[in-house]
């Protein structure tokens, strides 16, 4: 008996497919998933054992997704979507899960992507393998009885956006891409979606990445532009005989907070609508300061939404912008790789502002670049790697990291810059799970 870690062949597709599918519950389909188009077969890894006298049994699978992730400042980096991780039951406590994520990682590594992504299923799995906590979400609910704007908000720009319903999923998938790819430009956290990923999002069938039977409204501008959309599905109130429905909102792509002011107030004000509930909004949304009575907007939960896996650091840190002049050394621990770990310099006090000046100093909020090295200076801070994947995107307050035990500041005042060179005004938000 033995097991290899390899690529699945493609006549053994449809056993990679149907293991995954088992992997995470779910009866496996002799046609394949539903939305095989999107997969990229370059990408499988499959954990296959062997024994004498037997066909091979695929009994563990990953896969990966090639997305761009936007970072603060707007570039935008390749980067690996982990997805489909999964091993046997009846074949655990193997090293089959530490093999197919080298695998992956070298794939990472070799196609020149600085970070590897993911949204976990389970979140005490990842972090072994260098995976940070980087994006957050909020579940939130809201009855319709209690979902008026404050009187002195009346005449505010969200009220003069214009709104049109789209007819069709034909329409949604004409006009959406475009707008979504807007506002994924200027928001970190967001991932690049291929075509592909549209046939999910917007599929009869509801699924992981989207889909079911979608109404969807689009945000205008006076000027002709849109500026967001709303999609979402009505779940009917089967113990009411008064054909009222709760509104659940799929996804939300705003390019400001009032275009998001707008959607949601054409969501609580449709007719027949008891409560909306949007299960993955933003940790920044307006909505709460925004109502009379705003006690009654409910967060049913907070959770992790994305996870990065630093690489190619030093690429990374020069990705981004930052908020404040200042220079740290970074000791970073990678137990997994550790080549890819050592001790960084991130300094922005030379470098570039936003509008081409060089950076002021002072932590003013005025963006700007670093220049990243490496270094055998002795370190301001020390962390692992999965702690600066969770402060790369700005969403974790590295103070906080801190207190927690899991930055160790070797010079005082070292965790107050980093919270002022990584933190960013508006948190990421990514609205895309693999």
């Amino acid at each position: 008996m033995s097991y290899t870690v390899r690529r699945p062949t493609a006549e053994e597709e449809a056993g990679f497919f149907a293991s995954m599918a088992a992997g995470f519950g779910e009866p496996g389909n002799p046609d394949g998933p539903q939305d095989a188009e999107v997969f990229e077969a370059d990408r499988h890894w499959a954990a296959v054992f062997t024994s004498e006298g037997a066909d091979p049994q695929i009994v563990g699978t990953t896969t990966a997704y090639s997305f761009q992730l936007t970072v603060p400042g707007g570039a935008q980096i390749p980067a690996g979507g982990l997805a489909g991780v999964t091993v046997q039951p009846t074949h655990r406590r193997r090293g089959l899960l530490r093999q197919m994520m080298e695998a992956h990682i070298d794939e990472c590594v070799e196609r020149g992507e600085p970070a590897s992504l993911l949204t976990a299923s389970e979140t005490g799995i990842y972090d072994r393998f260098g995976y940070g906590w980087a994006v957050e979400h909020e579940a939130l609910r809201l009855s319709t009885y209690r979902g008026k704007f404050r009187a002195d908000l009346a005449d505010q720009p969200w009220s003069k956006l214009q709104l049109r319903m789209l007819p069709s999923t034909d329409d949604m998938g004409a006009a959406l891409p475009a707008i979504y790819n807007r506002v994924q430009a200027q928001r970190a956290g967001m991932l690049s979606r291929r075509p592909e990923w549209w046939q999910g999002v917007l599929a009869a069938e509801e699924g992981w990445k989207g889909g079911g039977d979608l109404f969807c409204a689009v945000a205008r501008t006076e000027s002709g532009t849109d500026v967001g959309y709303v999609l979402y599905v009505l779940d009917e109130l089967k113990t009411d005989n008064h054909f009222r429905s709760d509104l659940r909102i799929k996804e939300l792509i705003a390019a400001d907070g009032d275009v998001e002011a707008s959607l949601w107030r054409h969501c609580l004000d449709r007719d027949l609508i008891a409560n909306v509930a949007y299960k993955t909004a933003s940790v920044d949304s307006p909505m709460r300061r925004m109502l009379a009575e705003p006690r009654w907007l409910r967060i049913d939960w907070r959770d992790d939404e994305l996870w990065l896996r630093p690489l190619d650091i030093v690429r990374l840190l020069e990705a981004r912008t930052y908020q404040a002049s200042g220079s740290l050394v970074i000791e970073v621990v990678d137990d997994f790789r550790p080549e890819l770990g050592g001790r960084f310099r991130v300094d922005t006090t030379n470098a570039a502002s936003g509008d081409g000046a060089s950076a002021n100093g002072g932590t003013d909020g005025i963006e700007s670049t670093a220049s990243a090295t490496r270094t055998d200076d002795d370190p301001d801070l020390t962390m692992p790697t999965e702690v600066l994947g969770s402060i790369y995107l700005g969403a974790i307050n590295p103070v906080t990291l801190g207190v927690a035990g899991r930055i160790q500041e070797h010079t005082p005042g070292a965790l107050n810059m980093a919270r002022a060179l990584f933190m960013t005004p508006t948190p990421p938000f990514n609205p895309t799970r693999f």
